[in-house]
């Protein structure tokens, strides 16, 4: 059975999808704890549902940027995770952890394309509506140091609409990142889907 700690900023959709995998044995692994940087996250609520412990590391409850990540560095360690899954998580993992632990991130478009710091979330969408794109989709990637460059190990692609807006597209594109979230995770610990070096 897998280890897995997932960690997310926003609402938890992700983390809720791999709960539900869980649950209905689709997965067989134990999700360790939830890390979050946001003491309010909607995820930690989802967490707090599941029995699940919730890890708040705040950077504002620190005095610098390096307290912070040796914070998530011990806690990384303190679990001994096998994957770690960034569900929606917007700060930059230290390297340390991505150099240590297989840790995955699922990205809103289909990589290269619209990926790189500050593109997440509505700011993806957006930019992939005005550059008059025809599909867009979701991609999973082994993280490195450079956000959203390391190997990209599955994508699914996701037709973009002539009438889609920004909320449209958001919408249909992370309902397709749920499930395949699961599939794909459920393919990696099979061994079916070799996870990138």
């Amino acid at each position: 059975m897998k280890r897995i700690l997932v960690m997310a900023s926003g609402k938890g959709s992700n983390f809720n999808s791999i709960l539900r995998a869980i649950s209905d044995q689709r997965l067989e692994a134990e999700v360790v704890a939830l890390v979050t940087d946001r003491e309010r996250a909607g995820a930690a609520a989802i967490a707090e549902e599941h029995g699940v412990p919730v890890i708040v590391i705040a950077p504002s409850n620190f005095r610098t940027e390096k307290e912070w990540a040796d914070q998530n560095v011990s806690a990384v360690k303190a679990l001994n995770p096998d994957f770690v899954v960034l569900a929606g998580y917007l700060k930059k993992v230290d390297t340390e952890v991505v150099k240590s632990y297989k840790v995955l991130n699922t990205h809103p478009s289909l990589l290269p394309k619209y990926g790189g710091p500050g593109m997440y979330g509505d700011r993806v969408h957006k930019a992939v509506l005005e550059a008059g794109e025809t599909e867009t989709g979701v991609s999973l990637h082994r993280v490195t140091d450079v956000y959203d460059e390391g190997p990209v190990f599955a994508q699914k692609k996701v037709e973009v609409k002539s009438d889609d807006t920004v909320e449209t597209l958001r919408d249909r594109v992370k309902e397709i990142e749920n499930e395949f979230l699961v599939e794909t995770l459920e393919k990696v610990f099979s061994g079916e889907l070799p996870f990138p070096d």
